[in-house]
């Protein structure tokens, strides 16, 4: 996951341990559909990815994110 600090410069995000999620923490990604059927992307992460995941979105509300899966 990376943060905007400014246009056009990403940066990895860290938890409060350092810990940037990475691949290492990934385990599978799928398309869901909401009630309204739009589709959603699903992330499923271990429990240290689940961890740092909810730290980082906890911590950055209100500002963008994004996430690259390759």
């Amino acid at each position: 996951m990376f943060i905007k600090s400014e246009p056009s410069i990403w940066v990895p995000a860290e938890d409060s341990q350092g810990r940037v999620l990475s691949d290492k923490y990934f385990v599978n990604s799928s398309v869901q559909y909401n009630e309204a059927f739009q589709p959603m992307i699903e992330l499923t992460f271990n429990d240290d990815g689940a961890d740092i995941f909810g730290e980082l979105t906890s911590r950055l509300v209100g500002q963008p994110i994004a996430i690259f899966v390759g």
